[in-house]
């Protein structure tokens, strides 16, 4: 069996971890049998346990500095490369589930949206993209809604309806159709449609952190050996991908609110 290679360095740290420790009681007993008497051995066992507590709390940060100094920065062209598998597999995953839903058997029903009469849902008026203020679009001309989503000032769409109005499946389409014109813009985010009744912000205080573990999970294609195996993250943190949150008005009053304070949470700073 071969030896695990700097196997004398646990060793030798251990004995010198046994020893200290040794040493801290033979003083503390040599301050009982001592003039100071208990208060002196209280006092020195205090400033013995702050001695060798510091170690205990330096030696995980010395290990997460280590392990991040030897991660690899990921390059422009592994994104780029990461974004084409996941795209591919977004693509493929729905266009299987449009399958199953009969989606397009034989033409998508022709569902009407336009924006809401309800001023305080809508966003503020100058995040709005003039031109788009009157806002309608059908489902059976989702090309028409993707154009019009991409020339959006800020990409952000939020659905309305009541149970069985077609949202969930207006999404489906909009995820689609930007994958299959993607080409025509590949610097774009990668859709990526996930039911947000799987966000526990407790876990998940960040949109970012939430999306690189589902991604992570939901495509290990992620983690094959030849991707970096950060890559994940620094997909969600670097804004790579376009998430498209399914469900919320399905969640309980407490769950919908703190979903909300998760999404309007400032973005972190780009990771390298």
């Amino acid at each position: 069996m071969a030896r695990r290679g700097g196997s004398w360095r646990y060793t030798l740290g251990w004995w010198a971890g046994l020893a200290g420790v040794t040493g801290a009681l033979a003083l503390i007993g040599s301050a009982l049998r001592g003039a100071g008497g208990l208060q002196t051995a209280a006092n020195l066992a205090q400033l013995v346990g702050v001695v060798l507590v510091v170690p205990t709390l330096l030696v995980p940060l010395w290990l997460w500095w280590r392990q991040s100094a030897a991660r690899p920065a990921v390059t422009s062209e592994q994104v780029t490369h990461t974004k084409d598998v996941l795209a591919g597999l977004v693509e493929q995953q729905w266009k299987t589930e449009a399958t199953l839903r009969s989606l397009d058997d034989p033409d998508p029903i022709p569902v009407r949206w336009h924006l809401t009469p309800t001023v305080r849902v809508m966003d503020q008026p100058a995040n709005l993209t003039p031109g788009l203020r009157r806002l309608t679009a059908s489902s059976d001309d989702i090309a028409a809604l993707t154009g019009k989503f991409r020339s959006m000032r800020r990409r952000r769409l939020v659905i309305l309806g009541g149970p069985g109005t077609g949202k969930t499946t207006l999404a489906v389409q909009l995820v689609r159709e930007l994958l299959a014109t993607r080409s025509a813009h590949h610097d774009e985010p990668v859709p990526v449609l996930m039911p947000v009744a799987d966000w526990d912000t407790a876990i998940f205080p960040r949109l970012h952190q939430w999306l690189a573990a589902r991604l992570t999970q939901d495509y290990p294609a992620l983690r094959a050996p030849g991707l970096p195996p950060a890559i994940a993250e620094v997909l969600a943190a670097r804004g790579h991908i376009l998430p498209v949150l399914d469900g919320l008005d399905e969640l309980p009053p407490f769950a919908q609110q703190a979903v909300i304070s998760a999404l309007t949470s400032p973005w972190p700073t780009p990771i390298s």
